[in-house]
């Protein structure tokens, strides 16, 4: 059966709920909601996960509870120890150059983009994985610094 690993970067907590810099565990939270995927945590890689066949394939969502800019480090030894291949990766995350809402499908072997998540999953698992960057919107407010920027939550 074929298998995929779909992660969804964000920070853990309520102080960052609803920050731009967690889409991917929103849409990741969404998807399990629709389709009846059960987060619990995973102690030994600091993660939730949540694993189910979905369209006869076996997938398994990770929302890695340490900080975006240390996940890498924490999901290497999950995904190995459970057989996947960088090429059965998909990663989903917050970017800056898209329009709110905006999608954009990466191909394997992109750097970082200076995106601090992303650099900690290379340095881990290398950069041959799919990335699906959600568009968050650029900063408009020139004296707000681009982390309180990705860190403010969005407004209604």
């Amino acid at each position: 059966m074929t298998k995929v690993a779909i992660i969804g970067l964000g920070n853990p907590g309520p102080t960052y709920l609803r920050t731009r810099h967690n889409v991917g565990f929103w849409l990741l939270d969404r998807f399990a909601e629709e389709n009846n995927f059960t987060f619990r945590l995973d102690s030994k890689s600091d993660s939730e996960i949540s694993e189910n066949i979905y369209y006869e394939k076996k997938i398994m969502l990770i929302k890695p509870m340490s900080f975006m800019n240390d996940s890498g480090s924490h999901l290497l030894p999950l995904l190995r120890s459970n057989g996947y291949e960088n090429n059965q990766i998909l990663v989903i995350h917050d970017e800056l150059t898209l329009p709110l809402g905006g999608i954009k499908v990466s191909s394997i072997g992109k750097g970082s983009g200076g995106h601090n998540g992303i650099k900690s999953l290379i340095d881990s698992v290398g950069n041959t994985f799919i990335r699906i960057r959600i568009g968050i919107g650029s900063k408009k407010i020139p004296e707000q610094t681009l982390s309180e920027y990705v860190l403010s939550k969005f407004s209604n």
